[in-house]
């Protein structure tokens, strides 16, 4: 399909929805299965087809899948990145080639701002020690999380939960 025409294509699928926001109780599974495959039998049809075709290639790798689910399933161990490497069955440095392409940042920055993110969450919604989210979150002992802490939020992790802003009153 030429550019111009691809536009008009997407346009009139886009304006084929129209009915189904209007009147949703129209929409069934079966409906909504066969818009998502016209979808896509036009968008391989554009000349956003190589891009359209490497987005499905990696929605739907199950080589990438295992990788994803492996890395989430241990991202708040205390596993290593060599643990890691070989719980996926690589080498090492091909672990962190396919890291960086998947995650788009390199294993050590990445996991110690999950494990940085999932501690900051625990101590605005829990009252959890230091040492339990230390724990909970994979750091070795609580004087790493708080080392780590400080170097990725510029305070330690009791300051952090010390000064959060207290919440809107209901009014």
């Amino acid at each position: 399909i030429p550019p111009a025409t691809s536009s008009q294509v997407l346009a009139a699928f886009i304006q084929s929805l129209a009915i189904y926001f209007e009147s949703p109780e129209l929409t069934n599974d079966a409906i909504l299965t066969s818009k998502i495959r016209e979808l896509v039998l036009l968008l391989v049809q554009t000349n956003y087809a190589k891009s359209i075709h490497d987005l499905i290639d990696q929605l739907f790798s199950p080589q990438l899948a295992s990788f994803r689910e492996m890395i989430e399933a241990h991202i708040f161990s205390r596993a290593g990145i060599n643990d890691l490497a070989r719980l996926t069955g690589m080498s090492l440095s091909s672990f962190k080639r396919q890291f960086e392409k998947v995650y788009q940042d390199s294993p050590a920055q990445y996991i110690q701002s999950r494990k940085i993110q999932e501690s900051c969450k625990l101590l605005l919604h829990s009252s959890l020690t230091i040492r339990e989210i230390a724990y909970r979150t994979g750091f070795q002992d609580p004087s790493h999380v708080t080392k780590v802490f400080r170097k990725w939020a510029g305070h330690s992790p009791m300051e952090f939960r010390n000064n959060r802003p207290d919440p809107e009153p209901n009014r």
